[in-house]
């Protein structure tokens, strides 16, 4: 864990953004076995506000040495979440909205709120709890509206229901690891009607970054690790967490910038090609001479067109990694997709259409990765592939080398955890690896593939002398 808490702190960038929610009919009336979204429950149910978790007796108690009975005190005096709505207010949000010409400030616009409280504020919860957005990102949040479930959530009756019997109240599943990535994506990654845009970017919005695994990692936890980790805890403590979590984290990442990127392309009121689709550092990078950024190759991509997100790329290798479960259809849409970004003249209508297919077929995926269980070999074998296809390959833009980092450090971890070792050698490889991915604007691929080479080949030997 150490080595994730040095790595996440060079290469993750935590900013907040909304994901609308919608039904996946079609393949549920087929039979598929689907893994659901959460559902917002603002409609049925009310916001009542951190405050009523704030009780000693609740989630407030005096435990020093565990997480059970202060999940509040974590979130108020050590997560990050807890200052979302406060930073509306800072001289860099002011300075968005006047560049945007705004008509609101930011800590009353709605595009914000929705970012920095909950994607399921609206006008009535400012009258019902008005107090509410003061609390930023806080346990409603993620947790769902509470006022169905506060009553009765200790109860050992309302343990023994399934979650989507809790989400009918309005509690969203945050046990399961497919439940907290649909929670996060909601928020790390965009989505139709609420998404960081390259106008937002331009004004001086930070750009979203996400990576699960590494986010999950970085969190306060205010819940037992070890009902994760440890089968003698939990039912669902498994010694494969942290790979599932970045497989998981990616099939899930991968199916929110779909739908958002189907969004962007259906709406012709919206500009296009929208630029926040793209790797920054393609048109943002330093200007010095010499360098060697001219001479890097293309790969399939004209020369002239920009390289599209990462958001996706690892979502092949995942799904051709499952021994019999692959997918040709859904892996020809993802394809297709990228062989028209990368390209740079875009049928905005059939991208649209593809991009909506592909999200709904990575949908039974997800829920088959969560009960995957992984072992070494698998580990061992995604990182070279990732190594091989994503870092080694100086065609590789900068958005795919920072998934790629973060992506060999949750796998790294994972490698530990189930085999119990750690080389100090290809330890302090990825770390300086990580270095090399931090800014865009001093990106030199041929310094990423060297960095890389060298954890290539300490890995190499490490396995040679096991």
């Amino acid at each position: 864990m150490k080595l994730r808490l040095e790595f996440m702190a060079l290469v993750v960038i935590a900013e907040i953004t909304y994901l609308c929610q919608h039904e996946i009919s079609s393949l549920a009336d087929s039979g598929q076995e689907i893994a659901p979204r959460p559902r917002t429950a603002s409609n049925s149910s009310r916001f009542v506000g951190a405050g009523s978790c704030a009780a000693a007796a609740c989630h407030n108690g005096s435990p020093e040495n565990s997480q059970v009975g202060r999940e509040y005190a974590t979130w108020i005096t050590r997560d990050r979440h807890a200052q979302a709505y406060e930073v509306l207010f800072s001289d860099r949000s002011q300075s968005i909205q006047t560049l945007l010409h705004a008509k609101r400030k930011a800590h009353e616009d709605l595009r914000c709120l929705t970012c920095h409280v909950s994607p399921d504020l609206n006008a009535d919860v400012d009258k019902t709890v008005p107090y509410f957005r003061t609390d930023g990102v806080s346990c409603e949040s993620c947790h769902g509206p509470a006022e169905k479930w506060l009553s009765v959530h200790h109860l050992e009756a309302w343990k023994q229901i399934t979650p989507m019997e809790k989400q009918r109240h309005g509690m969203n599943d945050t046990q399961s690891l497919l439940g907290r990535a649909q929670v996060c994506v909601k928020c790390h990654v965009g989505a139709p009607g609420m998404d960081v845009d390259h106008d937002l970017l331009a004004a001086g919005h930070p750009r979203l970054n996400f990576e699960f695994a590494a986010f999950h990692a970085m969190m306060p936890h205010h819940w037992p690790d070890a009902k994760d980790r440890d089968p003698k805890v939990s039912t669902r403590g498994r010694p494969d967490f942290e790979a599932r979590a970045w497989a998981v984290g990616q099939l899930v990442t991968a199916q929110a910038a779909l739908d958002l990127l189907a969004d962007r392309a259906s709406d012709h009121k919206k500009p296009w090609p929208e630029f926040a689709e793209y790797d920054c550092s393609a048109c943002h990078h330093n200007l010095t001479s010499p360098s060697n950024r001219p001479q890097q190759p293309y790969g399939k991509r004209r020369q002239s067109a920009l390289p599209w997100g990462t958001y996706v790329t690892l979502t092949p290798q995942i799904l051709e990694s499952l021994n019999n479960g692959r997918d040709p259809q859904l892996l020809q849409f993802l394809s297709s997709i990228k062989t028209a970004m990368d390209s740079g003249n875009v049928d905005r209508k059939e991208l649209a259409s593809k991009s909506t297919a592909a999200a709904i077929l990575l949908s039974p995926w997800q829920a088959k990765l969560e009960r995957k269980l992984f072992g070494p070999s698998w580990v061992d074998s995604l990182c070279q592939s990732i190594q091989k296809t994503h870092g080694l390959t100086p065609a590789s833009n900068h958005d795919a080398q920072t998934q790629a980092s973060l992506s060999l450090a949750a796998l790294y971890q994972a490698h530990n955890d189930m085999w119990q070792n750690s080389h100090e050698g290809a330890r302090n490889a990825l770390l300086r690896f990580s270095k090399t991915t931090i800014n865009p604007g001093e990106y030199e691929p041929e310094a990423i593939r060297k960095r890389l080479l060298e954890f290539k080949n300490i890995d190499t030997k490490e396995r040679r002398e096991k």
